[in-house]
């Protein structure tokens, strides 16, 4: 009965919250959901008023017009009769919430019917609830904000811990992962230093064998010309040898003319034929030019010396002859 009474006058206040969606009745259920909605949203603005993010004034001033409009409907619902109110209101705050839930929603109950009196026609016609929603403002909302901000402050704090935790994590992940590249960097450093330095004493090593074969290829060349020059002075000396020789031999011819001249006997032409012969040997000397140098003054001296002993042979028979020649014509 006492539910179809409040019914309308509840439902058409509702309709001018803007707190929460339209109900069409009066059930205990759906204004218990209704009631824990405005309920949470005061809790949240003294919260913001305990953080400093909000005025108070102001945030109280929102919270008055929702919090009369609801409790003027319940006490207009039951006719003003106070313990009707509070049948109603224990049905409402009996059904599923939480704990925190049923003791505000037990305190706004209280609070209506605490300001009410024993005349059913004042409290429908003249009872004001402003100072009702401030007092339950300043305690009951204020306590369950001071609650949820402690709850939120452990919130944030288990946040901002897991955060720094994480980044901690983080940079020694960081550190460890730069620490292993630097590692890595300077092994490929050292690898390049070693590589280079191998490059440059196989470039040095290379550099050396070819300036001592360049060396070794000047030093021979230098040999050569050398034999080449001493070949050429043999040769040049063997030839001025070989020249003296022929020249010392030449004039063995001059004497041979007289002794044909004087159509001197057999015996002495023999002899100049002998002279004249003699000298013919001399061109073995010419032989000698590409001969070893010892070998060519051995058999020059040997030619010096036969030339020499057959040079006096030709004049002594020279002489013999031509005395010869002059004993016959005398």
């Amino acid at each position: 009965m006492l539910l179809l009474l409040i019914a309308t006058p509840v439902t058409a206040m509702l309709r001018g919250t803007g707190d929460q969606t339209l109900v069409a009745d009066m059930r205990p259920e759906v204004v218990s959901k209704l009631l824990k909605s405005v309920e949470q949203k005061w809790i949240h603005s003294k919260a913001m008023v305990l953080s400093n993010t909000t005025d108070n004034d102001q945030a109280f001033v929102d919270m008055e017009q929702s919090c009369i409009k609801v409790s003027t409907a319940i006490v207009e619902g039951s006719e003003g009769q106070r313990d009707r109110v509070s049948e109603y209101m224990q049905d409402v705050c009996a059904t599923d919430g939480t704990n925190d839930d049923k003791t505000l929603c037990s305190g706004f109950a209280s609070g209506i019917t605490g300001h009410m009196t024993d005349d059913s026609e004042f409290n429908r016609d003249e009872l004001k609830l402003s100072q009702f929603c401030r007092n339950f403002w300043e305690h009951e909302v204020t306590t369950a904000a001071q609650a949820e901000a402690k709850e939120r402050a452990e919130e944030m704090e288990k946040e901002r811990v897991e955060k720094e935790e994480a980044e901690k994590k983080a940079a020694a992940q960081a550190a460890e992962e730069a620490q292993e590249a630097a590692k890595v960097k300077a092994y490929e450093a050292e690898e390049a230093a070693k590589a280079a330095k191998a490059a440059t004493s196989k470039a040095a090593a290379a550099s050396n064998v070819q300036t001592n074969e360049t060396s070794a290829a000047s030093t021979q060349a230098n040999e050569t010309s050398a034999a080449s020059g001493t070949s050429n002075t043999q040769t040049n000396e063997t030839s001025a040898v070989s020249s003296q020789t022929n020249a010392t031999a030449t004039p063995v011819e001059a004497p041979a003319t007289p002794v044909e001249a004087a159509a001197a006997p057999v015996e002495a032409n023999s002899t100049v034929e002998q002279t004249t012969t003699t000298p013919a040997p001399a061109s073995p000397a010419n032989s000698t030019t590409n001969a070893t140098p010892a070998v060519v003054v051995a058999m020059v001296s040997e030619k010096q010396a036969k030339t020499a002993a057959m040079n006096a042979t030709v004049v002594k028979n020279a002489t013999v002859v031509k005395n010869s020649t002059v004993a016959i014509r005398k």
